[in-house]
């Protein structure tokens, strides 16, 4: 099999499972617990804290806590403006943010705050220009994602923060960043909210990470004493040493790894293109090498994921937070293209140029004789 989805998950990495087995049984302490072994196991939480905090530089400026992933953390930003007393004002989002901030907003509507959307050019461009527009004096929160996980775009989310922060200090800003951690550098010193996430980085589901600015308050999601009050439930031991692990694995390498898919990828492109010359590439001017965005007219995504899988090549058609739902590929569908012909094709530095030339190989057949079934 050749496993092109890597948007959707990544697999757990050799040292990280090992890592994880290492605590499961020989760590199985409470963190919360006053005692030896308790003590043992907050020392693993708390050391894959600072190694997460340490890799986007972050240790001197934000705390973290721990959640159960990007979806967790963004939707403890967005109900903290819920949580509050005064719930009048606005906020501003790209409108091509992820499933999870995006179907939180109808609630802050109605609620009686007001949403604001950015729209993105045809280029993958956000100018910090058209967010300062959108904001004002009454904006309590601006969140825009680092790195689209539908279509790849990368938006500079260091300049719009530091633009939105010279003119509304008091402005709050918040990112995901799940689909830029430990693959785009950037640098987030002037955001107040960063959400990230272990299973897109080769670390284990169902955890995640909130960074906040030391001096932010933020409200409870999950009740409880465990993460400062901020997120109750007894920690995830194992998971989070996981997640620890695995940033301590690739923050070594981010920018080895990324010249690395950004070579697999213009191998993939130039056999797709010379296979298949009815393809057309979606991408914007600052697109990250991870995510490959195509379409390919008269052909239904869902039909050629389908065909693909069943010839041992899995790739997408957006999101996997929607894929199970009636929602169409939001970004796509922002931008003015078919949903229904999108096609997500996401790497990995792990592939062998060899496996991403037969994918391409494989994919333009299998489009190539659909259109043929089809009398295309």
């Amino acid at each position: 099999m050749i496993y092109l989805d890597f948007a959707a998950t990544t697999p757990v990495s050799a040292p990280v499972r090992e890592r994880m087995t290492a605590v499961l049984t020989e760590n199985f302490g409470n963190p919360s617990s006053p005692h030896l072994p308790g003590i043992e196991a907050a020392k693993i939480v708390e050391a894959a804290r600072s190694e997460i905090l340490q890799s986007i530089g972050l240790e001197n400026s934000h705390r973290l806590i721990f959640t159960s992933g990007g979806s967790e953390g963004n939707s403890q930003v967005f109900q903290s403006l819920l949580s509050a007393e005064d719930r009048s004002g606005n906020v501003v989002v790209s409108a091509v943010e992820h499933n999870s901030v995006r179907s939180i907003l109808p609630r802050l509507e109605r609620a009686g705050i007001e949403v604001r959307k950015v729209h993105p050019g045809l280029d993958g461009t956000l100018a910090p220009e058209a967010v300062l527009a959108r904001t004002d004096s009454e904006t309590r929160l601006v969140s825009i994602m680092a790195v689209n996980n539908e279509i790849g775009f990368v938006f500079d989310i260091a300049t719009i923060a530091g633009a939105l922060k010279k003119q509304f200090p008091r402005v709050r800003v918040h990112t995901d960043f799940v689909h830029g951690f430990m693959k785009i550098p950037a640098t987030l010193r002037e955001i107040d909210f960063i959400t990230v996430a272990a299973h897109k980085i080769y670390g284990p589901k169902g955890v995640g990470a909130l960074a906040l600015r030391s001096n932010r308050p933020i409200a409870a999601l999950v009740g409880g004493s465990q993460e400062g009050g901020l997120r109750g439930g007894t920690h995830n031991v194992p998971g989070i040493a996981g997640f620890g692990e695995a940033v301590r694995i690739l923050s070594k390498t981010v920018e080895e790894n990324l010249g690395q898919v950004s070579r697999l990828r213009g191998i993939f492109l130039e056999e797709i293109t010379n296979s298949l010359p009815a393809v057309q590439v979606v991408e914007g001017k600052n697109n990250s090498p991870y995510i490959l965005g195509l379409t390919v007219p008269g052909i239904k995504s869902e039909v050629i994921v389908r065909m693909l899988s069943e010839k041992g090549i899995f790739i997408s058609a957006g999101s996997a937070c929607s894929s199970k739902s009636k929602l169409r590929n939001h970004t796509a569908e922002v931008l003015g293209l078919n949903p229904d012909e999108y096609l997500r094709i996401s790497f990995s530095h792990t592939l062998t140029p060899a496996a991403v030339e037969t994918a391409a190989q494989t994919i333009a057949a299998t489009c190539a004789e659909f259109l043929k079934m089809m009398g295309k």
